[in-house]
């Protein structure tokens, strides 16, 4: 519906539930996260977010106590 899909990955994790698509074109992504919360698939309500690497994140904010 929004753009051809590179990659699905779906963790197992117990508690949580998540999982990870990857769409061909940046730009699809740009229009999904425009578009707001929730989104629905298959009837079941999901809630979109940007993926952040938690190595980069930690790079720009990394802190030095002395």
């Amino acid at each position: 519906i929004y753009g051809p899909v590179q990659d699905v990955r779906i963790p197992y994790q117990q508690k949580r539930m998540f999982g990870f698509v990857t769409f061909v074109y940046p730009e699809t992504v740009k229009i999904i996260l425009a578009k707001g919360n929730p989104h629905y698939v298959c009837d079941a309500r999901v809630l979109v977010k940007p993926y952040k690497e938690k190595g980069k994140i930690a790079e720009k904010y990394r802190t030095t106590l002395l």
